[in-house]
């Protein structure tokens, strides 16, 4: 097995597999224009995709997996990192199984030597590649679908004071926000709290891209009363927008609900005009759909959101003997104690040694 960085040499092996590649960070993808030649050329100039690592794999011996591309993205500022492309497909001319589990065991073994925790993917929901990840040690926590607007009739009129930005003093409430929505399951995998502070360390920071060819995002509060209800993160990139919910999806009264969403899709209209619209709804949140079906979104892709614990190496120290920890050890005698013998034995020896032996 031959799985190495990716280099120049392996563009046009790239380019021809790319049309057989299975994109898996939905958001990324749908948001960003990512080429193979934009990989190539972030070789030579890294900060044009500043957290993308390739792996290449080639096998010259090996007919069922033999050439390969694993793309992973990992924020400098975060625990975690998430898969984004795979190469070629597992229904390709070329695709097999070996292919993945080989460039993702080698992927996971290198982000763990650079301190990274967890490797989040969210996979097609499909068998073959959900049980393909499973057998390199991802566990499934959730599924989500993505909703895309279709049509880019005017959203609802909503006031422009619905919603305010937030501030950085709104981060402890946002935090508890999240964690009162999010499923134990999904907050242990996902890390929620530094997700948001990862995007909204300044809240409105520009992420995953380059200077030239990023997402922005930007978070928006409902505040009644004191008390954050809801909020709303909105991702603008070249592609498309994606909006994130943060309100309660039990709560009887969809008031909120309705002026997050009509809020962000205002947002959307007025930053991209003409692009879609993407919405993600985890399996706890599909209280949610009957909205999305009022504003225009239906079903785009369906994703099994799987996630893997990365083990960190651990350096151990040498044994030191037992005398070194002793600062000043004792000169002294020893007496081993010998075994207690029993009565019956004494007065058996005893006896045979006064019985005369036969002549």
């Amino acid at each position: 097995m031959s799985v190495r960085s990716y280099s120049l040499s392996d563009i046009l092996r790239h380019q021809r597999l790319a049309r057989y590649a299975t994109r898996l960070d939905p958001e990324y993808h749908l948001l960003l224009s990512h080429t193979p030649f934009r990989a190539a050329l972030a070789i030579l100039l890294p900060w044009l995709l500043p957290g993308v690592t390739t792996y290449t794999l080639v096998q010259q011996r090996n007919g069922l997996a033999h050439s390969g591309f694993l793309e992973l993205f990992v924020p400098s500022s975060d625990s975690r990192a998430r898969v984004l492309t795979l190469m070629p497909a597992l229904d390709a001319p070329a695709g097999h199984p070996a292919a993945w589990q080989k460039l993702i065991a080698h992927g996971a073994q290198e982000l763990a030597q650079r301190g990274i925790t967890r490797l989040l993917a969210q996979v097609p929901d499909q068998p073959l590649p959900v049980q393909t990840f499973k057998q390199v040690g991802f566990q499934l926590y959730t599924h989500q679908t993505v909703w895309r607007r279709v049509h880019s009739a005017p959203p609802r009129p909503v006031p422009p004071d619905a919603l305010r930005p937030a501030a950085p003093e709104d981060t402890w409430a946002l935090a508890r926000l999240l964690r009162r929505i999010t499923p134990p399951a999904v907050w242990e995998a996902e890390q929620a709290v530094e997700a948001l502070e990862g995007s909204a360390q300044a809240f409105g920071l520009e992420r995953l891209g380059s200077p030239f060819h990023r997402v922005h995002s930007e978070i928006h509060v409902l505040a009644r009363q004191a008390e954050i209800r809801a909020a709303l993160r909105v991702d603008r990139g070249p592609r498309g927008v994606w909006l994130h919910l943060w309100v309660d999806p039990l709560d009887r009264d969809p008031s909120d609900a309705h002026l997050v969403l009509g809020y962000g899709l205002v947002q959307a209209r007025s930053s991209r005009p003409g692009r879609p619209v993407y919405i993600g709804l985890r399996e706890d949140q599909q209280g949610l759909r009957s909205l999305l079906h009022g504003y225009g979104f239906v079903p785009f892709t369906d994703r099994a959101c799987m996630v893997r614990p990365l083990v960190q190496r651990v350096e151990r120290r040498a044994r030191r003997p037992l005398a070194d920890l002793v600062a000043e050890a004792l000169p002294g005698t020893l007496a081993i104690p010998q075994s207690r013998r029993l009565h019956w034995q004494e007065t058996w020896e005893s006896a045979q040694a006064t019985v005369e032996p036969l002549a």
